[in-house]
């Protein structure tokens, strides 16, 4: 069996079991759609070798001119279906196992208060009634999209909102302090826009109208996990102890940062009070 032949045939139907979000299971058919253009992809999956998956991975970098962040993607997306092939007993070895991982360049976009300002307001004049408001409640809290999008108003409480470790990258729960701007926005927009359920927003998928704001705004180059980056980094100018901007991210690695902070959450909510847009 060609590799084509069992993405369409066995792996594509993984995927649609294993992606929680259609928009995940669309991206990495969307990426294989790219495979079909080169040579690999109609090679018998048993005779892939090492060096098939490297000339792709060189070819797909040249040929795209694409970063070397994006040729990892590649690069893992042929990982787990070949993996995938081994526990279906097709594969024996993972041709892509011996080939390292391209340096990437770390992404340093932070946004300025010039730059917030000129998004914001283009955000407001969206299509979307909710953009405006997810962009400034990502901006305040540093919480990734999926964990502002996905908000329940049941978990909202004297300015901390309760994240379950199923809605966390790290697996692990975690309380965001949020300041008292945000808390009347959030508030604000409840009030203009009710929802018939818990979601605060009805909407799970923003990235047309979002690329239309950072367009406007002369913006096109960040991403919304650039608003998390943003979020840190002031407040770190604005004097803001390390462990308390860590903590409210809730990265993983910091467990006993977290652990520090948990039982303080009112000396954290001052902290973010530091923290002013507009």
């Amino acid at each position: 069996m060609i590799l084509s032949d069992y993405f369409e045939t066995v792996y594509k139907e993984y995927l649609f079991l294993k992606r929680r979000k259609v928009k995940n299971f669309n991206h990495d058919v969307g990426m294989f759609r790219i495979v079909r253009l080169y040579d690999i992809s109609n090679m018998e999956i048993t005779t892939i070798k090492h060096m098939d998956a490297e000339k792709f991975l060189l070819q797909i970098e040249k040929d795209r001119d694409i970063s070397s962040a994006t040729v990892n993607r590649y690069r893992s997306m042929l990982s787990a279906m070949f993996n995938y092939a081994i526990r279906d007993e097709i594969l024996v070895i993972n041709p892509i196992r011996n080939i390292r991982k391209y340096k990437e360049d770390p992404r340093s976009i932070v946004l300025s208060f010039e730059d917030i300002k000129r998004l914001l307001t283009h955000c407001k004049l969206s299509r979307s009634t909710e953009l405006y408001y997810i962009v400034i409640i990502a901006l305040y809290t540093g919480m990734r999209y999926s964990e502002v999008v996905f908000m329940m108003k049941s978990r909202l409480k004297d300015n901390v909102y309760t994240l379950r470790a199923d809605e966390t990258k790290s697996k692990k729960g975690r309380v965001v302090a949020i300041h008292s701007e945000c808390w009347k926005i959030i508030n604000e927009f409840m009030n203009l826009y009710p929802t018939s359920n818990d979601r605060i927003f009805t909407c799970s998928y923003f990235d047309r109208s979002f690329r239309s704001a950072k367009k406007k705004s002369n913006l096109e180059s960040i991403r919304f996990h650039d608003l998390r980056r943003t979020f840190a980094t002031h407040l770190m100018e604005k004097g803001v102890p390390v462990p308390v901007i860590q903590s409210q991210l809730g990265h993983s690695s910091l467990m006993m940062t977290e652990l520090y902070l948990s039982g303080n959450l009112k000396k954290r909510v001052a902290e973010i009070e530091k923290l002013c847009y507009e």
